[in-house]
């Protein structure tokens, strides 16, 4: 797919915009150890970032036969990210590229497996909120990442066809969501997912740091510049 063709740009959000690893380890690491008495070791908690919280609290009550429910899990969870909020930092460059796109006249929208305490807690101080022109989070679908719902219901929103739109993430899940959906699916290097994995879903594009984010999205506006100049003087 050529960039010239994208009219909008997906953005997930933890790992791709912000670097919230150690946050979401901690959190999760807290929610196995009170309610199944054991603390996963850090790949493991990895392998699952970039699901829906509510998916994974599922397969927490259905391991260990818990009686709580899925709304409880999913709150405490949400409480120990509060606590080490902190933690996160933000991947300047590729926020650079969020403004740039919006600024550029790119729909952009941000799709994320937060819930909506989650994406509440996050979108109030996060820099680049004013240059989303939409978002979508677990709580806006049925499906979540990986299925494509998300990626489709926010190309709905911005008026473009999937086909229209890059999707940037840093997980399978967003790879898989991306070419479910038929974006144009480009995997991060710099956040939770591993390299291999990521190759493995055979991106169309991959890019190894914030700051390539930052450029591929400076080439893509150049060259829709370039073919509108073509266009007026043709």
């Amino acid at each position: 797919m050529s960039n010239e063709r994208i009219k909008a740009v997906l953005f997930d959000v933890d790992g791709t915009l912000v670097d919230s690893l150690e946050m979401l380890a901690h959190g999760l690491g807290d929610t196995y150890e009170h309610y199944l008495g054991y603390r996963p070791n850090r790949e493991a908690l990895t392998k699952i970032m970039g699901r829906s919280l509510r998916s994974i609290m599922s397969e927490m009550r259905a391991e260990g036969g818990l009686d709580a429910s899925i709304e409880e899990m999913s709150a405490f969870t949400v409480e120990r990210y509060d606590a080490k909020k902190h933690l996160v930092t933000e991947f300047g460059p590729a926020i650079e590229a969020l403004e740039l796109c919006f600024r550029g006249g790119l729909g952009t929208a941000l799709v994320t497996s937060k819930n909506t305490p989650e994406f509440e807690s996050f979108i109030h101080t996060f820099r680049g909120s004013p240059f989303c022109t939409t978002w979508v989070i677990s709580d806006h679908v049925k499906n979540p990442k990986p299925d494509a719902e998300s990626a489709l219901l926010a190309c709905e929103r911005l008026g473009v066809r999937p086909d229209q739109a890059a999707f940037i993430g840093d997980s399978v899940f967003d790879m898989r969501c991306a070419r479910s959906a038929g974006c144009y699916a480009i995997a991060v290097l710099y956040g939770s997912g591993r390299r291999d994995d990521l190759l493995a879903e055979q991106p169309d594009l991959v890019l190894e740091t914030p700051e390539d984010v930052l450029r591929w999205s400076e080439t893509t506006l150049n060259n829709q510049d370039a073919k509108k100049e073509i266009g007026r003087t043709a």
